[in-house]
C-alpha cells in the first residue's frame, strides 16, 4: 500500500477515534464521514483497480462501524445505501478483489442492520414542538394593548419623550402586531406594516433592543407559510415580500445595532429560518426559499453587527450541494448570485469565504489535483482540445508525478461541473497567463502562499513557460485584485465546502436529516431511472373531476399518474412493492405535494378503454379523480401489482420537464381496487350504519388484507358504541391487526386512541395518538383530539402546543379551530392565538434528538 494511502488510513482512523470519544465532535464525525464517501462515490472499476488498498479501507470501515455511536442513525442509513448502491455496480465484477470487497459488505450489513430502523418507523420521522420566543414583558399604559392602529402609534410614537415610554410602547405595538397577523387577513396585515414602517427604526434606535425586529422575523416564516400554500394566495405573498423588505431595510440601516443582552435570541431565530428552509426545499416552495433566503444571507452577512454566537456559513454551502435535482436549474444560480451581490457590495463579508477558494470538491487549500484541475477548466473551455495543450496536460502531469487514475478522476470532476452548469464555459484558446493568474488567486484565498503552494505555482509557470519576471507580475495584480470590491475574483459558479467549527450542534442535527431524506431521493432517482426515461407525459389525456372541498384547493389541476412494481432493497429487504408516480409540471408541484400529504386511500378502477385513480384525502372532505382516456397496456400485470404486497404503494412526484423526482412517500399507503369495495362506499356515502356493519364484516372474511373493511368497523363502533365491552373488543382488534397486518397505520393508532379516552384511560390515549401523529404528522383528527384532551389539562403543555401550531399553519380556516381557542383561552384565561402567532414550530427526529 502506498505511504499516501497509509496516511489517509491512518487519519481516517484518528478522526473516527476522535468522535468516539466524543458524541458533541462534529467536525471529526463530518471529516470522518466526508473521507468515505469520497471513497464510496469511485467507480466499482477505481475501487478494483487499487486492490489493496479497497480492501484495506473497506476492513477498516467494517471494523469502525462496530463501534459506531447509535446516534449517529441516520448516518448508518446513508452508509448503507452508499454501500448497496456501490454492491450494485460490483456484482458485475468476477475478480477475486470484487468478491473479497462483496464478502466485506456482507459482515458490514449485518451491522448497519442492528438496530437502527428505516423510514417507515416512527423514530424516523420529524415531530413538531413550539419554540416560544423569551419575553421581556413589562407593565406600562400601552403594553397589555393588542389592538392599537397604525395611526395610534404613529401619534403616540410622536408624544413619547422617555425611553420607558418608547419601551412601553413598543409592547403595544408587537402585540397588536401579532394580533393583526393571527387575523390572516393579507390587506390587514399589508395596511399595518405600511402604516407602522417609517416608525420601526427610529423606535429601535430609542429602545436599544432587538424586540421589534425579532417579532417581525419570527413572523416572517409564519406569512410565508400562509402564502404558499395550494392555492396560492397573490395578497399573502405580497404582504410577506413586503415583510421581508422592512427586514432587510432594518438589518441594513448605519443606526441600527443589534449587540446588548438580547442578541441570543437571535441566534434562535436563524435557526428557525433554516429550518423553514429545509422544510420549503423538501416540498417544493421555492419560492417561499427563495423568499427566505435573501433575508437569512442578509442575517449572515451582517453577522458582525448581530454579534451571532454561532458559525452558519458552512450550512449555506451544504444547502447548495443537496438541492434536488430538479430544483438545481433554478436555485443553484439564484444561491450563487444573491451570495456575490452581498460580496460585491461588502467586501469583507463573513460571506466571503464560500467564494474565496473556488474547489467545489474538497474546499482545501491548493494542490495539485486543483491544479490539474484549473489547467483542464481552461483546456475545455471552448469545448476543443489542441495537440498543444495535450502536450501542457502531459507535462504537468508528469511534473507533478500524477498517477492515470488519479488524473481520471479530476478530470471526471471538471467534466461533471461542466455538465451541471457549475463553471462557465467561454469561447477561446489557451490563455496561459489568465490560467496563472487564476492559480494565484487561489493560493492568495488564505492571506499568503506556503512553500508547497509556491512549488506547485513554481512548477505550473515552468509547464507553462512563463518566465520568472511575469510571475512576479501575475503575483502582484493577483494581490491587488484580491483587495477590490470586484467580482473578479469569483472565478467559477460553485461554492467552497466550509470547516464546522463553530457551527450549532443542534441546526447540524436538522441538517443531517435534511440530506438523509435528500439522499434517499437520490436513491429512488437510481431505482426509477431507467422507467422515467421511457414514460411519455400525456396531461391532456387526463381529466380531473372535485369532489366535496377539494375543488377550492386544487382546482384547475393537471398531471398524469403511472404505477409499476419495483424492488427497493433498502425499504423493504428486496420485497417488490408499488410505485404510483405522479407526473406533474413544475407550476404545480405544490398542489401535488399537498395531495401526496393528504392521501388516505388511493382507489383504482380501469375497464377496456380507461383507467382512473381516485385520491381520497384524510384531511379535506371530498376526493380528486383523475380518468385517463387511454387502455391499460398490459391489464394482466396491473392487477398483480395491485394485489400483492397487501395493496400497499408508495407514492412519488416527479417534475415533468426533468423527469426527476422531487417527492417520495415515508411511509407506504393503501392502493384498492374500487370495484371490490363499491357497496361499501355506497353504504358510507349514505351513512347507513347497519350495512356498514354487515358489509365490513362480509369484506373482512372475503378480503382479509383490505384494511378498509376494518376501519369502517371500528368507526362504526365508535360513532354508535355505548359500553365499554364494545370498546374493549375494538381495542383488541386494533392491537391485534398493527402486530399482525398493519404496523405503520396511522388510523389505527387513532382509534386506540379514541376507544382509550372512551373507557377513560388518558395516558394511554395519548401514547397511541402521539404514535398516529409520528406516522402522519399532518392527521388532523388526530392533532386536534390531543390538542383539546391535553390543552384543557395543561394549557402551555409543549408537546400539544406544538401540534396546536401545527393544526394553526396547516388549516387556519377550520371553524373548529377558532371554536378550540375560544374554549381554552376561555378555561385559562390566556391569549393563545397571539402565542401561536409569535411561536417558532421546530421540526426534528427522534433518533437524532437521542
Amino acid at each position: 500500500m502506498p505511504p499516501k494511502s497509509a496516511a489517509f488510513l491512518d487519519e481516517l482512523q484518528s478522526h473516527f477515534e476522535s468522535f468516539s470519544r466524543d458524541p458533541l465532535d462534529y467536525a471529526a464525525f463530518f471529516a470522518w464521514r466526508a473521507s468515505c464517501e469520497k471513497l464510496l462515490k469511485r467507480s466499482a472499476s477505481e475501487l478494483l483497480a487499487d486492490e489493496a488498498y479497497s480492501l484495506s479501507f473497506f476492513s477498516m470501515l467494517d471494523t469502525q462501524l462496530q463501534r459506531l455511536p447509535k446516534h449517529w442513525g441516520s448516518e448508518i442509513v446513508a452508509l448503507r445505501i452508499r454501500l448497496g448502491w456501490l454492491a450494485e455496480d460490483l456484482k458485475g465484477h468476477t475478480s477475486p478483489a470484487a468478491i473479497k470487497i462483496l464478502e466485506l459488505f456482507r459482515s458490514m450489513e449485518k451491522v448497519l442492520n442492528r438496530g437502527f430502523t428505516e423510514p417507515g418507523d416512527e423514530s424516523f420521522l420529524r415531530v413538531p414542538e413550539v419554540v416560544l420566543p423569551k419575553s421581556s414583558a413589562v407593565a406600562g399604559k400601552f403594553s397589555g394593548r393588542t389592538n392599537l392602529t397604525a395611526n395610534e402609534i404613529k401619534d403616540l410614537f410622536k408624544a413619547c419623550k422617555t425611553q420607558s415610554a418608547w419601551l412601553d410602547l413598543s409592547y403595544g405595538l408587537i402585540n397588536s402586531f401579532y394580533t393583526v397577523v393571527q387575523g390572516r387577513n393579507p390587506q390587514e396585515i399589508t395596511d399595518f406594516l405600511n402604516g407602522v414602517r417609517d416608525i420601526l427604526i427610529p423606535l429601535h434606535v430609542k429602545i436599544g433592543s432587538n424586540q421589534i425586529f425579532m417579532a417581525l422575523l419570527d413572523t416572517f416564516p409564519y406569512l410565508l407559510f400562509f402564502a404558499h400554500r395550494a392555492p396560492y394566495d397573490e395578497k399573502f405573498i405580497e404582504c410577506s415580500r413586503l415583510l421581508g423588505d422592512i427586514l432587510l431595510h432594518i438589518m441594513d440601516h448605519p443606526l441600527v445595532t443589534f449587540k446588548g443582552k438580547d442578541c441570543e435570541p437571535l441566534d434562535e431565530t436563524i435557526h428557525y429560518l433554516f429550518h423553514t428552509l429545509f422544510y420549503s426545499l423538501e416540498q417544493g416552495r421555492l419560492a417561499a426559499f427563495m423568499d427566505l433566503f435573501k433575508v437569512s444571507s442578509e442575517l449572515l452577512n451582517q453577522s458582525a453587527k448581530l454579534d451571532l454566537k454561532y458559525f452558519y456559513t458552512p450550512i449555506v454551502s451544504e444547502m447548495f450541494y443537496w438541492i434536488p435535482a430538479a430544483y438545481k436549474d433554478k436555485l443553484r444560480s439564484f444561491l450563487l448570485d444573491e451570495v456575490r451581490k452581498r460580496i460585491s457590495v461588502k467586501p469583507d463579508s463573513p460571506l466571503r469565504p464560500l467564494f474565496e477558494l473556488v474547489n467545489t470538491g474538497s474546499g482545501e487549500d491548493l494542490d495539485r489535483f486543483i491544479v490539474v484541475g484549473e489547467f483542464l477548466k481552461e483546456v475545455y473551455k471552448d469545448g476543443k482540445v489542441s495537440e498543444i495543450e495535450r502536450k501542457t496536460i502531459r507535462d504537468l502531469l508528469t511534473a507533478l508525478q500524477m498517477k492515470p487514475l488519479e488524473y481520471r478522476r479530476v478530470l471526471r470532476e471538471v467534466m461533471r461541473e461542466y455538465r451541471h452548469d457549475e463553471i462557465q464555459g467561454g469561447i477561446g484558446t489557451f490563455d496561459k497567463n489568465l490560467l496563472m493568474l487564476r492559480l494565484l488567486k487561489l493560493a492568495l484565498a488564505n492571506q499568503d502562499i506556503d512553500i508547497q503552494e509556491k512549488n506547485l505555482l513554481h512548477t505550473a509557470a515552468r509547464v507553462l513557460g512563463i518566465d520568472r519576471s511575469s510571475f512576479a507580475t501575475l503575483l502582484k495584480r493577483a494581490r491587488a485584485e484580491a483587495l477590490l470590491p470586484k467580482e473578479a475574483h469569483h472565478l467559477e459558479k460553485g461554492f467552497r465546502r466550509l470547516g464546522w467549527a463553530g457551527v450549532s450542534k443542534d441546526l447540524l442535527k436538522s441538517l443531517e436529516w435534511y440530506k438523509w431524506n435528500q439522499m434517499k431521493l437520490e436513491g429512488y432517482q437510481r431505482t426509477f431511472e431507467k422507467f422515467l426515461g421511457t414514460v411519455n407525459y400525456r396531461p391532456g389525456d387526463n381529466q380531473f373531476v372535485f369532489k366535496g372541498e377539494v375543488e377550492e384547493y386544487f382546482s384547475p389541476l393537471e398531471g398524469e399518474v403511472k404505477i409499476t412494481g419495483f424492488e427497493e432493497q433498502q425499504i423493504s429487504g428486496g420485497q417488490e412493492e408499488i410505485g404510483v408516480i405522479i407526473f406533474s409540471p413544475r407550476r404545480l408541484l405544490r398542489k401535488w405535494f399537498e395531495i401526496a400529504a393528504q392521501v388516505d386511500y388511493l382507489l383504482v378502477d380501469s375497464t377496456k378503454t380507461t383507467f382512473s385513480v381516485e385520491f381520497y384525502l384524510v384531511n379535506l372532505m371530498g376526493s380528486v379523480l383523475m380518468t385517463r382516456n387511454v387502455p391499460i397496456q398490459e391489464p394482466e400485470v396491473f392487477s398483480r401489482i395491485v394485489k400483492q404486497n397487501r395493496g400497499r404503494y408508495r407514492l412519488f412526484i416527479v417534475e415533468e420537464e426533468t423527469k426527476k423526482l422531487v417527492y417520495w412517500q415515508k411511509v407506504a399507503s393503501y392502493l384498492i381496487e374500487k370495484k371490490k369495495i363499491e357497496p361499501l362506499l355506497d353504504a358510507l356515502q349514505a351513512k347507513n350504519f347497519t350495512s356498514i356493519k354487515i358489509i365490513s364484516q362480509i369484506g373482512q372474511k372475503k378480503d382479509p388484507d383490505e384494511v378498509i373493511y376494518y376501519h369502517a368497523m371500528i368507526e362504526n363502533v365508535l360513532y354508535l358504541g355505548s359500553n365499554q365491552e364494545e370498546y374493549l373488543k375494538m381495542i383488541d382488534l386494533c392491537k391485534r391487526l398493527i402486530d399482525d397486518k398493519f404496523p405503520d397505520d396511522f388510523k389505527l393508532y387513532y382509534y386506540l386512541g379514541c376507544l382509550y379516552f372512551e373507557i377513560g384511560k388518558s395516558s394511554e390515549a395519548y401514547h397511541w395518538l402521539s404514535h398516529s401523529i409520528k406516522v402522519k404528522p399532518d392527521y388532523k383528527e388526530a392533532l386536534y383530539l390531543f390538542c383539546e384532551r391535553k390543552l384543557m389539562e395543561d394549557v402551555y403543555s409543549p408537546q400539544a402546543l406544538g401540534y396546536l401550531k401545527f393544526i394553526d399553519l396547516c388549516f387556519p380556516k377550520e371553524g373548529r379551530l377558532k371554536d378550540l381557542y375560544q374554549r381554552l383561552e376561555k378555561k385559562h384565561e390566556v391569549a393563545l392565538q397571539p402565542l401561536m402567532a409569535k411561536s417558532r414550530l421546530m421540526t426534528n427526529t427522534l433518533a437524532l434528538r437521542q
